[in-house]
């Protein structure tokens, strides 16, 4: 983490203003990337839990019922 943040620091450090933007740009691209994948292996895991002591736990009408359009 600390060397992704590096060269941003340098920039701050050296008041080089147009690099701590590209360098800020660089690291939230690269960071979006990286947030991406988390969330996509994260959604892998957790959706395949089985989880049906909550459906089982609901009210049988709170499954078939349909919320009206507003």
């Amino acid at each position: 983490m600390f060397k992704e943040h590096s060269a941003i620091i340098e920039a701050m450090r050296e008041r080089d203003y147009a690099g701590i933007l590209n360098e800020s740009n660089n690291y939230l691209d690269a960071a979006v990337t990286k947030v991406i994948a988390r969330v996509q292996r994260a959604r892998e895991v957790l959706l395949t839990a089985d989880l049906l002591y909550i459906t089982d736990a609901a009210p049988p009408r709170a499954l078939t019922e349909q919320v009206p359009e507003k």
